[in-house]
């Protein structure tokens, strides 16, 4: 009896609670995905297609080499590295995607005039 009060309270609390973060994870993930077309269609407005044609051939193979990988780590050495390796490799992409952002700072000739 106890188990059962204590799964229904769980339940009751845990269940709104994770339809509203995923929920809020779904329309972060689309604004994301909306936001970054855009801002890829206009790095490059002469080649919008190659654009975005190699934008969805990293995205998949990403997804697929991740999935792998993550795999391979979480079989070999089980859920406790897992978690840490993906918070390295969290930090390596932003690292990389900083360094890129500021090689393309560079300011524009035709916009200082």
């Amino acid at each position: 009896m106890a188990a059962m009060l204590s799964a229904f309270a769980v339940s009751t609390y845990f269940v709104p609670l994770l339809l509203l973060t995923g929920g809020v994870q779904m329309m972060a993930g689309a604004v994301v995905f909306v936001t970054g077309n855009v801002l890829l269609q206009d790095s490059l407005p002469a080649a919008r297609g190659v654009v975005m044609a190699l934008s969805s051939t990293a995205a998949a193979f990403g997804a697929a080499i991740g999935a792998a990988a993550a795999g391979l780590v979480l079989t070999i050495w089980g859920y406790a590295v897992i978690f840490p390796t993906l918070g390295m490799l969290l930090l390596v992409s932003l690292v990389c995607l900083w360094l890129s952002n500021r090689a393309a700072r560079v300011p524009d000739p035709v916009l200082t005039r």
